[in-house]
Formats: C-alpha cells, sequence, structure tokens
C-alpha cells in the first residue's frame, strides 16, 4: 500500500460512470416520511383548495399538448396561493397522497388490473410499455422507494416546487434521484448507446451544480470519450483533476485523462 502514491497511472478508458453517493438509510426515513404524509391525508380529507391542486394535476397530465402549458400555468397559481396562505405541509401531503395512488396505479397496471388511462392521470408516461425503467424481460425494475422519488420530482417539477421549503427534496434525495436517471436516462427502452450517452450529459451537469461534491466534469470527460470527442473528453477531465486529484475518483480520473490524451494526440 505504500508504493500507490508512487505508481502511474497507465492509459485506459473508464467503463463506468461516477454516480453520487446516496445515503439508503436516510432515503428510507425520507420515504417514511412521506407515507405517514399519505396516511394522513387519505384518513382526514384535505381541504377543498388543496384538493382543486390535486384535480388540476390530473387533468395536466392527460391534456393535450395544445392545453398542457395553459393548465400548467393555473396549476402552478393555485399552488402560490395555497403557499401564501401556509399550506406547504398540505401540499406535501398532497404530493404524497398521489404518489401513494401512483404506486397503487402502477401495481395494478402490473398485474392487468387496471386501464393504462387511471396511471396516466398521475404519471404521464409511466403507462407506456417501452418506458425507459423496465428490464429486459419487461417488468419495471424499481422498488416503492425509487417510484416515489420519481413521482415526488415530478410532481415537484410541474408545479414549480423544487426550491419551495417545506416541499424541496433534500440533496440526498437529489443524489438518489439523478443516480437512478445517469443508470437509465429518461425516454424509451429503445434508445440506442449513442442516445443514452447523450442524455447523461446533461444530467451529470445538472447534478454538479446541485452537489458540489458529485464529479460532473469527470463524468462529462467520459461520456464525452465515449461520443468519439477525446479533445473535448480531455479538457473535462482535466478541469476535474484540477480542483479534486485527491478525491475519491482521482485514480480512474488520471488514467482515463491519459488515454483521451493519447486519442487527441493520436497515440496508440
Amino acid at each position: 500500500m505504500a508504493l500507490l502514491p508512487f505508481m502511474v497511472p497507465r492509459a485506459a478508458p473508464s467503463k463506468i460512470i461516477p454516480l453520487p453517493r446516496v445515503d439508503r438509510p436516510r432515503l428510507l426515513s425520507a420515504f417514511k416520511v412521506d407515507k405517514l404524509r399519505a396516511a394522513r391525508a387519505f384518513n382526514s380529507p384535505l381541504r377543498a383548495d388543496i384538493r382543486a391542486v390535486g384535480e388540476l394535476f390530473r387533468r395536466e397530465q392527460v391534456a393535450p399538448t395544445s392545453k398542457r402549458h395553459l393548465l400548467q400555468e393555473r396549476l402552478v397559481a393555485l399552488v402560490r396561493e395555497n403557499l401564501l396562505l401556509g399550506r406547504a405541509e398540505d401540499l406535501a401531503c398532497l404530493r404524497a397522497l398521489q404518489s401513494r395512488l401512483f404506486y397503487e396505479a402502477l401495481q395494478q397496471k402490473e398485474n392487468k388490473e387496471l386501464a393504462s388511462e387511471s396511471l396516466a392521470e398521475l404519471a404521464r408516461g409511466f403507462e407506456l410499455p417501452q418506458n425507459s425503467f423496465r428490464l429486459l424481460d419487461g417488468t419495471l425494475g424499481l422498488d416503492a422507494v425509487e417510484l416515489n422519488l420519481l413521482f415526488k420530482f415530478r410532481w415537484s417539477q410541474i408545479t414549480r416546487t423544487l426550491e419551495v421549503p417545506g416541499l424541496r427534496p433534500s440533496l440526498n434525495e437529489t443524489r438518489a434521484y439523478y443516480g437512478l436517471l445517469l443508470k437509465r436516462p429518461p425516454g424509451t427502452s429503445f434508445l440506442s448507446k449513442l442516445e443514452l450517452t447523450q442524455k447523461r450529459i446533461p444530467l451529470s451537469q445538472a447534478l454538479g451544480r446541485i452537489d458540489p461534491q458529485y464529479p460532473s466534469n469527470l463524468t462529462k470527460g467520459i461520456l464525452l470519450y465515449r461520443l468519439g470527442d477525446p479533445a473535448s473528453a480531455t479538457a473535462a477531465t482535466a478541469a476535474y483533476l484540477a480542483s479534486a486529484a485527491e478525491g475519491r475518483w482521482g485514480l480512474l480520473a488520471q488514467t482515463h485523462l491519459r488515454q483521451s490524451s493519447r486519442e487527441m494526440r493520436g497515440v496508440w
């Protein structure tokens, strides 16, 4: 082990991309909080103004493309009205309840017990058989915690509450969410390897803007190399090493940098 600092990294392309480090116990704790919120909303009906948000959310999900923007603006305005009245926790309970209903509808759909239209009202796209989160055998490769996470972010994005105190997902949840998307980028299961690689670049950069610990430049360098751009890959990887040479991903970055630099110079 004492010799490791003196080892010269060999040139080798990275076979993996860095994924964010997620605290699974904390993720489970957040999920339990959402389950309690959902149960509270189910057992004690929410006030009419909050229920109206839920209904408008459903309408926006199944609306024709031409009407979707207008419905979303109405939804956002209604959410803001409730926030001004101090109802962030009520909205969090609504979101949790709709996430639970989404999960139940999805399970019923998987068991061929429910028409896909019901699921579409809660999460447009998940009713499609070619959804990118499906495994090769056709089953959905996500657990209840991951599905809740995807719904929470989708709901928050549509209602524009990602940065609202009381509704904003935690950094740990954000890491888990982007980790899921980096493993299986949004889209259909028919995307080519090239298309999947292209989709991962903006995802990695978005996470890097939120999480300073995530090596977004290294991920970008690896992905650009896979896209056949060793010059840009070298620049991105070098930028990562300039700020985090001794970090968790330091050795991988050095070997990858040597490889992309060699190809940039035409050396094999």
